[in-house]
């Protein structure tokens, strides 16, 4: 039993120090994205680029966030946000640094939370 501690124990610091690695990350490209005062283009965005915003980074830093106080709902919610993602962007599957981004410390957090019970 005292092993089985020790992997929740691994399993959950590894979840934490990469998710505060991927919240600084997304929060730094984010909110240079945002402070970006040389775009001056006032086109329509579509749709599917809103729905992707909303999903990747907004509901995955939320998740992430969640993860540190309610470690499941968070992860489902990181796991959620990146499935659906995928599904209506196949474009980025392609890019394995995205997908493995906010997944493995979600996964590990989901990992975590059957392990504790």
């Amino acid at each position: 039993m005292a092993h089985l501690k020790k992997i929740s124990d691994i399993i959950l610091w590894l979840a934490r120090i990469l998710a505060a690695i991927v919240i600084a990350f997304i929060l730094f490209f984010l909110l240079t994205h945002l402070s970006n005062k040389g775009n001056t283009d006032n086109q329509a965005i579509p749709t599917k680029d809103v729905l992707a915003f909303i999903l990747f980074p907004v509901g995955t830093l939320f998740g992430l966030v969640l993860c540190f106080i309610r470690e499941r709902a968070g992860s489902i919610i990181t796991l959620t946000s990146m499935i659906i993602l995928m599904i209506i962007r196949p474009d980025l599957a392609s890019n394995h640094l995205l997908l493995s981004l906010a997944f493995i410390p979600g996964f590990l957090f989901f990992i975590h939370s059957f392990l504790k019970d």
